[in-house]
């Protein structure tokens, strides 16, 4: 079983800063510097990753923002057999 939560390729500022009580530095990638393509790649990347390193059959529970489900879903190079949302 895996349960990840991936970056969401959006900027930490204005998007997760407690209506700007909270500051939180950047993640050092996937912080909203990546294009669309660019962030698709590096999300199939990791998918494909975690299905190397699992066993057939097993549960992958990832994290991700509603903004970048539509390739997760769609693209086989994701890795397995599609996602159920």
């Amino acid at each position: 079983m895996v349960f990840t939560d991936p970056p969401y390729n959006v900027p930490i500022e204005g998007h997760a800063s407690g209506l700007g009580t909270i500051h939180h530095r950047p993640f050092p990638m996937a912080s909203g510097e990546m294009n669309e393509a660019e962030f698709t790649a590096f999300l199939g990347q990791a998918c494909c990753n975690l299905a190397v390193f699992s066993t057939a059959g097993s549960l992958h529970y990832v994290c991700m923002d509603w903004r970048h489900l539509a390739p997760c879903c769609t693209d086989r190079s994701f890795g397995g057999e599609g996602w159920t949302v």
